[in-house]
């Protein structure tokens, strides 16, 4: 985006857009990962805006969001440099995008159930030009019934999520089927202390999640009993499978922070890169997490078919 074009936004956008770089340059001298996204999303901004695509503010302010800078970071570092198909799992679409961009001879097929966040992906999509990306509205049961395969399969921070016509038991299953021999199943999701299922009083993302009273399921977080029970020992044979850990320094940060993006909007999350890596840092283990985090989890599905470990 060039200077005039910059200067023709408001100015509150243009305070934000400020801010958001003020906030970017601290996060890069304090070494917090994935601002290669903050990057990327920044420069397709002036092609969204080109096209008349809202979403270019957001990437202009917010380009990344909160925790994805860890998780964008954990499936960009185990992604197959040797994979020729993707599949990706409702991610967030920056990450897709990203893929499809960097990678224009990998065959990229991204899916979600929700129709208006499969074509807020589509308009994007073409808004850039990528050839080698599709787009469709389905769940992975769809894969699954239709019994294909690919190189690598990617889900960041949604099978948490997942309830009503399938479990997470069973959506990982899909995932793992999905997979070739010698693939790889990338996933991340939140963690906790304790195990838990959080309701709200709305149907987040309109997809018939399940009530209790008047409450409607939005997500779990794990922990370690539950990533084995839930997810882990759902899955076949496999080589090996690597987890990192991104969580709170002090426990209680995510909920004041959700508290404040709630109240404040995106004039708080414009300081996203600073507030991750002030209130946020790597761990070794689910254990010497103070509180809320982020786990990342690689799974190197055997070529052969032996036995998992």
């Amino acid at each position: 985006m060039t200077i005039l074009q910059l200067f023709s936004l408001p100015a509150r956008t243009i305070s934000n857009y400020r801010r958001a770089l003020l906030s970017r340059q601290y996060a890069a001298e304090r070494g917090l990962p994935g601002l290669i996204f903050f990057d990327f999303a920044r420069s397709l901004a002036p092609k969204l805006a080109l096209h008349a695509n809202r979403e270019f503010y957001s990437y202009l302010v917010n380009p990344v969001s909160c925790v994805r800078y860890f998780e964008f970071d954990f499936a960009r570092r185990w992604f197959p440099p040797s994979a020729v198909s993707y599949l990706d799992v409702g991610s967030p679409r920056l990450f897709g995008l990203y893929i499809a961009s960097t990678s224009p001879g990998l065959n990229v097929r991204m899916i979600n159930p929700d129709g208006t966040d499969a074509k807020g992906s589509k308009k994007q999509a073409a808004a850039l030009g990528l050839p080698n990306l599709s787009i469709d509205c389905c769940g992975v049961d769809a894969v699954a019934q239709a019994g294909e395969q690919y190189d690598c399969v990617c889900s960041i921070s949604v099978i948490e999520h997942i309830s009503g016509r399938y479990s997470d038991r069973e959506a990982i299953g899909m995932m793992w089927d999905a997979v070739r021999p010698g693939g790889r199943l990338i996933l991340t999701f939140p963690v906790d202390r304790e195990f838990l299922e959080e309701y709200r009083t709305a149907d987040v993302y309109g997809l018939g999640a399940p009530q209790r009273g008047d409450e409607y399921f939005f997500q779990r977080r794990y922990d370690l009993k539950a990533i084995h029970d839930r997810l882990l020992d759902n899955v076949g044979a496999y080589q090996r499978v690597d987890f990192s850990w991104f969580g709170e320094r002090r426990a209680g940060f995510w909920r004041e922070y959700e508290a404040r993006w709630t109240r404040e909007g995106r004039g708080y999350v414009v300081d996203d890169p600073r507030l991750m890596v002030d209130n946020f840092a790597e761990f070794s283990s689910w254990e010497e997490m103070p509180g809320t985090g982020i786990c990342g989890m690689a799974i190197c599905k055997d070529p052969v078919g032996g036995a998992g470990e």
